[in-house]
Parts: structure tokens; sequence; C-alpha cells
């Protein structure tokens, strides 16, 4: 017999007790969020005013290491069909650098007309 051939259906009779036994769990929680957000019981409202300031710190603890996880990630040299990217753009900066010098610039401009310094 194989799987395709099994009845999996769901009774109800297999479902009520779970449902039953989960609508116990939602009452019980929404009693105490209850007592707990509107201050039935200052010292248990104090409690978890305290933790949930607590997991603000872990949550920005996590969150700093996740940065330099990925930071860590990124930082080794990148390469490209066996080429060293970053050498690629330091040298794509460096011309770019000596041709936005004003020199260069001048001298390469049909027209251009050279500034003197008047001080």
């Amino acid at each position: 017999m194989s799987l395709l051939d099994r009845d999996i259906s769901v009774s109800s009779e297999t479902v009520r007790p779970l449902i039953d036994q989960g609508l116990i769990h939602v009452n019980w929680f929404i009693c105490q969020t209850r007592r707990l957000l509107l201050v039935e019981d200052v010292v248990d409202s104090v409690k978890l005013a305290v933790v949930m300031w607590l997991m603000t710190y872990i949550g920005a603890v996590f969150n700093g290491l996740s940065l330099l996880i990925l930071g860590e990630k990124f930082n080794h040299p990148v390469r490209f069909c066996g080429l060293h990217l970053d050498l690629l753009v330091r040298g794509l900066r460096n011309f770019i650098f000596t041709l936005s010098s004003e020199k260069v610039l001048q001298n390469r401009l049909p027209g251009a007309v050279k500034r003197t310094k008047t001080g």
C-alpha cells in the first residue's frame, strides 16, 4: 500500500480536544497580559518592564554582531575571473584623479581658457 492510498483525513473527535486545550492556553495568555499591562500587580509589571528593557540591549548586541559578521565577510579582496577587483578600482580612481586635475583637463579640452591667479 502506497502513501497516496492512505486515508489522511482528520476527524472532529481528534481535533476537538486539541482546540479545547488551545483555547485554555489562549485565555490564560490574555488574562496574564491584561494583568501585567494594566498593572494589577506592580511588582510583576515592573519585572516585565525591566525584562523588555534588557531585551532591547540584547537585540542591539545581536544587531552589532551581525554587522561585524557582515563586515568581516565583505572585507576580503574580491576576485573576479582571477583578477583583484580592488586593484582595478584603485587604478580607476587614480586615473580619474589625474584626469580631474586642472592642468590635464585644460590641456585636453579644445578652447579651454587658462586661468591666471589674481591675488
